[in-house]
């Protein structure tokens, strides 16, 4: 009994500890959680001050904007309101000054007035505009197109009604580069009508396309010169041997060859192609690169020549809107084929037309009757052999192929001995039948012939050379049905033109150009305009 007393004592005593160890600790935690709650809503006051500081720089803003388009409102208001006054009063000056121009000329012509100096056909210098109203002064340009630093002569007429004068008149003539606005046009001159109302004047030197306005005298005109820059091409001598990409024979330039020049004027913005044309393959231009101009008006472009032959080298210049595209003149040069000297390999004809024979020949050194391979590759394939045969005792070999495509061609000899790679360009055969030599303005002439091979639908373009020689453009086009083309246009306008057929190439052909031809353009006939359906009578009249 004693035992189990102490015992529930000692219980009693370990309890009553507990709680009150357990006190401190509760008020530890509720003072914790009061001081977050505190901290909470320190930082919500925070933010909302925060916020409503936003609001009302945000608020702050838009009434300066509002202010500002407020001020601005009124401020075009007022410019329009002073436009306005001055149209309403231009009216009134105009009919002031036509008053005192009249009084004027009548006071010249009675002898009363000082100063006045009659013209030529006893009419004032200066004329009113009503005595002028009906006339119509027009201008023209001795050149549509010339070269930068050149310049041209303006001339025209004042043409007026029976019983004005034409003599004498003041014309003045203002100018402008293109692509500027109205208030960019200043005084070239003036000058002063001849007997039949005729005038003359000349520009200065011109360096970006140019636009003239004659005014002074009746209603004006105006007239717009084109300006092509100047460019030069520098690049190997046309003397020097030029070679494809890959190896190369000994002493030759590299395969890659870099084309310099100037274009004057040039600067920031304008931009040279670099073209190549393939004179066995009709000399149509090609652009293989471009480069910019510098500040200075120089440039520098390279190229690889992928295939053999005779190439015409040039750049086209383009200087957007203030010139016109403008080419260097050619430099023709022969590329060779380049060469591995243990194996070389060469083809002729090349380029070949479809269907002829063409003989692949070269000479392996050091490999006298021994046995070669012709390998083959058309487009997108591989190399695999399509002829074996033996040197002769010199080390020499041929072979001989049909050219039906595009096909690149290597010889191997042994098991290690690789000639360089031999591009033969294939073109299709195009036979033009007999051209028009005339047509007349607005009647269409028709242009036939066969393209060999050329499936159904395969295009063909009708081109005609640019006004400033620097290549053609396509005018018209037609497709090939059982091998034969008809491409028919009609030209609007009465000249002589240069024309040329063309068959687009593609992976399998290089392209096919025929060879210019000529075709004048007379004017249409007066029988041929359809006539002016009369005007119907009046009431009344039969």
């Amino acid at each position: 009994m004693e035992k189990h007393a102490r015992r529930l004592v000692t219980i009693a005593v370990a309890l009553s500890a507990a709680v009150c160890s357990a006190g401190p600790l509760a008020s530890t935690s509720a003072a914790a959680h009061g001081d977050r709650s505190a901290l909470r809503a320190e930082r919500q006051a925070e933010h909302a001050q925060r916020a409503e500081e936003r609001k009302s720089r945000a608020q702050q803003r838009r009434e300066a904007r509002e202010q500002e388009r407020s001020q601005r409102r009124e401020e075009r208001e007022a410019q329009r309101s002073a436009r306005r006054e001055a149209r309403a009063q231009e009216p009134s000056q105009r009919q002031d000054e036509r008053g005192g121009a009249s009084q004027g000329a009548t006071q010249g012509t009675n002898g009363g007035g000082e100063g006045q100096t009659p013209a030529a056909g006893g009419q004032p210098a200066t004329p009113s505009d009503t005595e002028l109203k009906h006339c119509h002064t027009s201008i023209e340009s001795g050149a549509a197109q010339v070269l930068a630093g050149e310049a041209v002569t303006l001339f025209g007429k004042l043409s007026c009604p029976s019983g004005t004068s034409v003599a004498g008149r003041e014309v003045t003539v203002v100018q402008r580069e293109q692509g500027g606005s109205a208030a960019d046009f200043a005084t070239l001159g003036v000058a002063t009508t001849e007997a039949d109302g005729s005038y003359q004047l000349t520009s200065g030197a011109l360096q970006a396309n140019t636009i003239f306005r004659v005014r002074g005298a009746g209603h004006g005109a105006h007239a717009t010169v084109k300006v092509a820059p100047l460019v030069t091409l520098d690049g190997p001598s046309p003397t020097a041997q030029l070679s494809t990409a890959g190896a190369r024979p000994h002493g030759a330039h590299p395969a890659r060859v870099t084309f310099t020049g100037t274009v004057d004027p040039g600067g920031a913005g304008a931009r040279v192609s670099l073209q190549i044309a393939d004179l066995a393959a009709g000399g149509q231009w090609h652009t293989v690169r471009f480069a910019d101009v510098a500040d200075d008006g120089s440039y520098a472009v390279a190229h690889s020549f992928r295939t053999a032959g005779q190439f015409d080298v040039r750049v086209l210049v383009h200087t957007h809107r203030h010139n016109v595209p403008a080419a260097s003149e050619p430099i023709l040069y022969e590329v060779v084929q380049a060469q591995n000297p243990k194996l070389t390999i060469s083809a002729s004809p090349d380029p070949a037309d479809y269907g002829a024979t063409v003989t692949i020949t070269g000479a392996a050194a050091e490999a006298q009757e021994q046995p070669v391979t012709l390998l083959a590759r058309g487009h997108g394939g591989k190399f695999t052999p399509v002829a074996s045969g033996t040197t002769d005792d010199e080390g020499h070999y041929s072979f001989t192929q049909t050219a039906t495509q595009n096909t690149a061609y290597r010889v191997s000899s042994g098991a290690t001995t690789l000639s360089t790679v031999l591009y033969l360009a294939v073109r299709r055969v195009l036979a033009q039948a007999p051209a028009p030599g005339e047509v007349p303005a607005g009647q269409a002439a028709t242009f036939t012939g066969t393209v060999t091979p050329a499936a159904d639908g395969q295009v063909v373009y009708l081109e005609r050379q640019n006004s400033g020689g620097t290549g053609f453009h396509v005018i018209a086009s037609g497709t090939v049905s059982a091998s034969s083309y008809s491409i028919s246009h009609a030209f609007t306008h009465a000249g002589s033109a240069t024309l040329r057929i063309t068959v687009p190439g593609d992976a399998t052909f290089v392209p096919t150009v025929g060879a210019p031809f000529a075709l004048l353009v007379t004017p249409a006939a007066a029988t041929t305009l359809t006539p002016e359906a009369p005007a119907p009578a009046p009431a009344g009249v039969s």
